[in-house]
């Protein structure tokens, strides 16, 4: 319980609010209302201790994710993964503009072409 309130009742790395398990009330609707897990910030397996200093607050789906990385290891891949995202996003939102610019030009060039071939005159 310590850790639940040191850590503000939120998971460490995604930031959504978490229940105890005994909670009477847990929304089935919201993200929110995860049960809380305790995670060792070095993992067990890497000679990491139950030591308060080395526990934290997740949701099982960070929990889950994490695995047996170390903190640290952990932090990396999720900064990673929002760089590319942010990268991907305006990436794709760029070159999605460039390309409506491009047919634009091209439908107008292809337009304009039609009406400069076209001959005007009306014959009788």
């Amino acid at each position: 319980m310590l850790v639940f309130r040191r850590d503000g009742g939120r998971c460490v790395y995604c930031g959504c609010y978490l229940l105890e398990r005994t909670h009477p009330l847990r929304c089935s609707y919201a993200e929110s209302g995860e049960y809380w897990e305790i995670d060792h910030k070095t993992p067990v397996d890497s000679f990491g201790t139950n030591d308060f200093n080395n526990l934290q607050l997740t949701c099982s789906m960070c929990n889950a994710d994490k695995g047996t990385m170390s903190d640290r290891k952990y932090r990396d891949v999720l900064a990673s993964r929002v760089e590319f995202e942010e990268s991907s996003e305006s990436t794709s939102s760029e070159e999605l503009w460039r390309g409506i610019m491009e047919r634009r030009i091209l439908t107008r060039e292809a337009l304009q072409e039609q009406v400069d071939s076209t001959d005007n005159t009306v014959s009788v």
